[in-house]
C-alpha cells in the first residue's frame, strides 16, 4: 500500500459529494441552497484575507461546510431544522456547532445577503 504523508489532510471531492448526498437525503437540499452556501463560503474565505487571519483548515472544513449549509437553509426556508438535528446527523457537538455558527457570522460581519 502506498503511503502518502498528509493524505488524510486532503479534502476529497468524494467526501464533499458524500456530505452533499447526506444533506440531499435528510433535508431535501435545494439547488439554491447550494449556491447560497457556496457564496457564503467564498465570502468567509475573502473576509479571512481582508482581516489577515487564517481560520479555514483541513481540520475544520467539515464544520465550516455544515455551518455554510445551515445558514443557507436558514436564509431560504420558512421552516428550518434545529442545529441539534445537524449536530446529531454529522456527529458533532451541538455546542461546537453553535459556537462555530456564531464565529462564522462574526467573521463575515453578518453579511448574509446573496443575490441571484
Amino acid at each position: 500500500m502506498l503511503y502518502v504523508p498528509g493524505a488524510s489532510d486532503i479534502v476529497s471531492i468524494e467526501s464533499i459529494s458524500l456530505f452533499l448526498d447526506i444533506l440531499q437525503q435528510k433535508v431535501d437540499l435545494l439547488v439554491e441552497e447550494v449556491i447560497i452556501a457556496t457564496v457564503l463560503l467564498q465570502r468567509f474565505m475573502q473576509k479571512q484575507i481582508q482581516k489577515g487571519i487564517n481560520i479555514l483548515s483541513t481540520t475544520n472544513i467539515g464544520m465550516l461546510l455544515i455551518v455554510s449549509f445551515i445558514l443557507a437553509m436558514k436564509i431560504s426556508r420558512d421552516i428550518v431544522y434545529k442545529n441539534s438535528y445537524f449536530a446529531d446527523l454529522f456527529k458533532v457537538s451541538c455546542t461546537d456547532l453553535n459556537k462555530s455558527e456564531c464565529g462564522y457570522l462574526r467573521l463575515i460581519d453578518h453579511q448574509l445577503w446573496v443575490e441571484f
